[in-house]
């Protein structure tokens, strides 16, 4: 099995750099992407995460913000052929948009599922879940559209993930199968290369030691290949550019 890996950007935004490297002091800021990954194999279209919407883009102050099906369009695909929508953690900008892929499993983590219905509902830190995504999750999940996954090391659809933690109870990283070297998506597991180069989380922070737990999986898990982390605009350097919005990775030559 051959994997083509496609990312496409949903919108940008600039933030204080606080909020994405824990207690840095100053007024800079750093600028975000906000990706949605297309994996492409011959029988099977997965995505890790899914966009999100015109409104929830606005309330939240992203800017250059593309709609998922347009997303999907300059990818070349159709939503009711994805197969799989791996959500790497429950927070508006990764969970969103499920009426667009009517054929999709959703694969989530129990520990974001409890958290974010549950026991976390009336935490501050769960206004980062957008509330009619979390009706879509409660419609998905009465229809039996989920695969609720128990942490650990589990298979999602034809790749893997892995649920380290940290930034929410049940953010889990993504291992691409069909890649000639490991190619891990950390997603919000490291927002940008510098929390995990430096050992700093964001400053949204479920557990701390979570966090750091992450970092080491994902470096050794990466070892010898690649690893993404959730919104650095800086990995674009990395991608082939194939229209305004879309980016493929290629593999490295060999020589």
């Amino acid at each position: 099995m051959s994997t083509i890996v496609k990312v496409a950007i949903a919108g940008r935004r600039d933030v204080p750099v606080g909020r994405v490297i824990h207690l840095t002091e100053g007024s800079g800021t750093k600028p975000l992407i906000y990706p949605m990954w297309i994996l492409e194999s011959s029988d099977r279209i997965t995505l890790v995460d899914t966009g999100f919407s015109k409104a929830v883009a606005a309330a939240r102050h992203i800017v250059e913000h593309r709609e998922t099906e347009t997303l999907l369009q300059q990818a070349g695909i159709e939503g009711h052929d994805v197969s799989d929508v791996i959500i790497s953690h429950l927070h508006y900008d990764h969970f969103g948009r499920t009426e667009l892929f009517p054929n999709a499993t959703f694969w989530i983590q129990r520990k974001d599922i409890d958290y974010f219905t549950g026991y976390g509902a009336d935490h501050p830190a769960a206004k980062l879940a957008d509330r009619d995504a979390m009706e879509q999750l409660d419609g998905l999940l009465a229809v039996n559209r989920v695969q609720v996954l128990d942490g650990g090391v589990s298979k999602a659809g034809q790749h893997t993930t892995v649920c380290v933690g940290g930034h929410t109870p049940g953010t889990q990283v993504t291992v691409v199968s069909g890649w000639g070297e490991p190619l891990v998506l950390a997603c919000d597991a490291s927002h940008l290369y510098e929390n995990l180069l430096t050992r700093t989380p964001s400053s949204t922070i479920h557990s701390y030691d979570h966090f750091q737990i992450g970092f080491s999986t994902v470096e050794a898990l990466a070892e010898g290949g690649r690893w993404f982390p959730g919104h650095d605009a800086v990995m674009l350097e990395e991608l082939t550019q194939l229209t305004d919005d879309v980016y493929r990775l290629e593999a490295r030559s060999s020589s």
